[in-house]
């Protein structure tokens, strides 16, 4: 055992850097990989923000256009086109 304490010793030391260098390398792949989730989240969450937006947007330009309708129906009628604003 005395003669070979010497390999064993390297044997040993060469495993712990291996296992240190694994460690390091997950490490730094598990921050990147969260990194990429975030942003990966962020850009998913910015897009589904845009969408609905964009979707109230459309419901409040579809809303005054009927209000608009409406109004222009009921001056053709001869009412107040300011009656309309009554109902909503």
């Amino acid at each position: 055992m005395f003669l070979s304490a010497p390999y064993e010793w390297e044997y040993l030391r060469a495993k712990w850097m291996e296992a240190y260098t694994k460690n390091r390398f997950a490490e730094e792949n598990l921050t990147l990989r969260r990194s990429e989730y975030e942003l990966e989240l962020a850009f998913d969450l910015g897009y589904a923000m845009a969408e609905k937006s964009e979707a109230e947007r459309q419901l409040m330009e579809a809303r005054y256009k009927l209000i608009i309708f409406w109004a222009k129906l009921f001056n053709l009628a001869g009412k107040s086109p300011f009656t309309i604003l009554e109902y909503n």
